[in-house]
């Protein structure tokens, strides 16, 4: 059976937990958008954290943001697939109004910002905050894409609450499940010992449990699918550059 490509499966729990909180269905072209982003992040976050030197960092972030903000015709980065997909997200982005191109980029500089302070922090507390605001953040980037009159419906506030919990939940998550790894490879400071894996568990779960408490079951065992997947996916943080296809 054919793999699905990259970022499908985060795109797809994505709708469904869209369309079963705004009972509507999201029209394609702001799917294809989530796939866009989702895979952006994803070859991103490879990259920067193949990237020990934090100037070198800054520079990549900066490349990334004045490229989609359209100050520079071309990307600077060498790395053709990152390349390929954020020409396509910039195309995306020109579709928005000039107020959700300047939030986008606005979340997306304060996102840039979060990430470097993960890296940095030594307190399992203060990961799982960072790691949940990150997530938080992320939302508002993919939230840019709906119609304005999503926002405008009735329901929209109570959607976007819900749907913050969700991916500070996902975020953290994914950070727990790569703290081993990303401590081997230098990307935390954060220990991942008994501890301190206790401590971020026990900070993040009102969170996770909130997103329980406001997902009907069939919606759950579809989260749970997806993030067993995820972590099955992400050990040992196999590049993804090495297929396109993943």
């Amino acid at each position: 059976m054919q793999e699905r490509p990259l970022g499908y499966r985060t795109t797809e729990i994505f709708r469904a937990f869209a369309e079963n909180k705004l009972n509507r269905p999201i029209p394609e072209k702001v799917l294809e958008s989530w796939l866009t982003l989702t895979r952006v992040w994803r070859l991103a976050d490879d990259l920067i954290d193949n990237e020990a030197d934090e100037t070198r960092r800054l520079e990549i972030y900066g490349k990334g943001v004045n490229y989609l903000a359209g100050e520079t015709r071309e990307l600077g980065i060498d790395d053709s697939l990152l390349t390929a997909e954020m020409a396509v997200l910039k195309t995306h982005l020109n579709g928005l109004s000039k107020n959700q191109r300047s939030l986008f980029l606005r979340n997306l500089k304060t996102i840039l910002r979060v990430t470097e302070k993960i890296k940095k922090t030594e307190d399992p507390i203060t990961l799982a905050r960072l790691s949940m605001l990150e997530g938080q953040l992320t939302t508002y980037l993919y939230m840019s894409f709906l119609p304005e009159e999503f926002r405008q419906a009735g329901g929209y506030e109570g959607f976007l609450r819900y749907f913050k919990r969700v991916s500070r939940t996902v975020n953290a998550y994914d950070t727990l499940v790569d703290l081993r790894t990303d401590y081997e490879q230098g990307n935390t400071r954060v220990k991942p010992t008994p501890v301190n894996t206790l401590v971020f568990t026990s900070y993040s779960l009102p969170n996770a449990l909130s997103v329980i408490k406001n997902t009907s079951p069939r919606l759950i065992g579809y989260f749970l699918h997806g993030a067993v997947s995820v972590a099955i996916d992400r050990n040992g943080k196999s590049n993804i550059h090495f297929s396109a296809q993943r």
